[in-house]
């Protein structure tokens, strides 16, 4: 037999203890899910960009899927800003890769003006 009693408010306690257990239980959608859900959101959008937009759309959707297990691990409440910060991350490194390879160019070419 249950035991419950009025908690003055005229619910019983046993009732209140078992919706705070059936919450405690509840499992996270795995982080992957989330950024495909995501990109799901956007699939009209995408659709109306023009072909080469799309492509640089998902060069972008690739940066934030390659960069998964970093967004498991700051477990944001909201999957984008990791997302967000994974797709900035990756086209710093390829702004900086392509300013490198302008300086190299231009020493390149000034030697040869030499």
């Amino acid at each position: 037999m249950r035991r419950t009693r009025d908690n003055g408010n005229g619910q019983e306690k046993g009732l209140e203890e078992r919706s705070r257990k059936a919450t405690m239980g509840r499992t996270l959608q795995p982080y992957s899910h989330l950024v495909d859900s995501i990109y799901e959101r956007f699939r009209k959008f995408r659709k109306a960009l023009r072909k080469e937009d799309q492509r640089s759309f998902d060069e972008l959707m690739a940066a934030a899927r390659s960069q998964l297990q970093v967004g498991v691990m700051a477990s944001q409440p909201n999957p984008f800003d990791s997302m967000a910060m994974s797709m900035l991350i990756d086209l710093h490194k390829k702004n900086a890769s392509l300013e490198r390879r302008i300086h190299r160019l231009e020493e390149q070419l000034r030697s040869q003006l030499d």
